[in-house]
Order: C-alpha cells, then sequence, then structure tokens
C-alpha cells in the first residue's frame, strides 16, 4: 500500500496498513417519562497505523520525534494514492513496537492517532 503519514514536520512513509474509527462523544439522558435520549456532542476520527519492517535508525527518529514533542497534539495527515487529506490536530502514540526475529536489526511499530 503506497500510504504516507505525516505527523507535524515528520513523515511516516512506512505505513501497509490503516484501520479507521470513530469515537461518539455523547450526552445520555432521561427524560421524565424514563426514555433514554442521546445527543451527539462530538464524533473523533481514529487511526491505528502499522508499519512495515523498518530499521532500529527509523524507528529511533519516530520515538525520538515524539518523546521530544512529549507526545502533545501535533498537525496529523494521511495520503492514500493522491493529494494529502485536509489536515487535523491529532495526538499520535506507539502502542507497539515489534522486534522480527528474521530480521533482528528491523523493527514494526503500531501507532495511534486520535483526532484532538
Amino acid at each position: 500500500m503506497a500510504e504516507i503519514a505525516r505527523f507535524n514536520d515528520i513523515p511516516i512513509p512506512w505505513i501497509f496498513n490503516v484501520e479507521r474509527t470513530r469515537q461518539i462523544q455523547a450526552d445520555k439522558r432521561r427524560t421524565v417519562g424514563g426514555r433514554m435520549l442521546m445527543q451527539v456532542i462530538s464524533i473523533k476520527r481514529i487511526w491505528e497505523l502499522q508499519t512495515r519492517p523498518i530499521t532500529l535508525v527509523e524507528r529511533n527518529d519516530l520515538i525520538g520525534h515524539l518523546f521530544a514533542t512529549n507526545f502533545r497534539s501535533g498537525d496529523f495527515w494521511i495520503e492514500e494514492f493522491g493529494p494529502p487529506t485536509v489536515t487535523i490536530k491529532a495526538f499520535l502514540t506507539v502502542i507497539g513496537d515489534n522486534r522480527s526475529i528474521q530480521l533482528p536489526d528491523r523493527r514494526s511499530l503500531n501507532l495511534l492517532v486520535t483526532e484532538q
């Protein structure tokens, strides 16, 4: 898959798997008659990104950038076979860091991006 993600000024060109979900923020209340009403306040978009095997240097560069920003929110966009999508404010965190047994100097990162 030729997908490229970018968080602030660092490209993440190694993405080969992306899962998108939405997180609904809602206010649930019961009426006087006992019926449940739900008012949607906001819908946050979430991306789970998985990298292809990357070198230790590439992994350290990305991890170092995230530590330098203290995992604060930044500008995120993902490109799929065309021009970049709309840039959004989002948090990016590492949720997995796996080393391949067959390729001991390569790693695969699982990243979670949550719209702010």
